[in-house]
């Protein structure tokens, strides 16, 4: 039987694979002086300081992670590298929060997440950040959090096969695609990307109908 393979993950990995080599301690040295130089830098704590008053529920939000797993991921962006990773912003008791599907080392139980926007955003993990926002009703914009909420509490899993026929496990850009388009928002508003025969909602295609708004972009220094 042939080994069966998800074309993202294949495509990841031979991009993580074409990166210059360097040895462990290279390796590591320049991500600790890096990730410090981002963290403890005022310019970005302050990027992140002026761009949460801005976040309204419903708001899709983008980050650009630091590790070699999200630039290899941007790689599955078609029309825009910039973003490697998004979610679904909720206001509760006037606290907004950040829903959103991820795996690895930083989640090894790969269920979704509920954590704050200023750690979703952290320099110390991450090169940059944006907000999204849509025309949504309020109707919307509750259905869309009600699943985000659900799945949740349902503890949904990431999917690594980056499946868009099942729902039981979500990568991240799916998660957002279908709370929204379950919710009654325009599917048509959101484009796909295809490698070969494959076929996926990356992070850019939250994001490249005329409608959606970019209300911040910045990149951490």
């Amino acid at each position: 039987m042939p080994i069966r393979c998800s074309l993202p993950l294949c495509f990841v990995a031979l991009a993580l694979g074409c990166s210059t080599p360097k040895t462990p301690s290279e390796a590591h040295l320049l991500a600790a002086d890096s990730a410090l130089h981002r963290e403890w830098k005022k310019e970005n704590t302050e990027m992140v300081t002026e761009a949460l008053p801005l976040l309204r529920a419903g708001d899709i939000i983008l980050r650009t992670g630091a590790d070699a797993t999200s630039h290899g991921l941007r790689a599955l962006n078609q029309k825009n590298p910039t973003y490697s990773h998004c979610g679904i912003v909720s206001v509760e008791n006037g606290q907004p929060w950040v829903y959103h599907s991820i795996g690895g080392e930083d989640n090894p139980d790969a269920r979704i997440l509920r954590e704050t926007p200023e750690r979703f955003f952290s320099p110390q993990f991450n090169e940059g950040g944006g907000i999204v926002r849509y025309p949504l009703s309020d109707a919307q914009k509750e259905s869309i959090l009600a699943r985000a909420r659900q799945w949740y509490r349902e503890g949904r899993t990431f999917d690594m096969e980056f499946d868009l026929s099942t729902d039981q496990q979500l990568y991240c850009a799916e998660f957002v695609y279908k709370a929204f388009v379950q919710s009654g928002f325009p599917e048509k508003w959101f484009s796909r990307s295809r490698l070969g025969g494959f076929e996926y909602i990356a992070v850019d295609d939250l994001y490249a109908h005329p409608e959606a708004k970019i209300i911040c972009s910045f990149q951490y220094k």
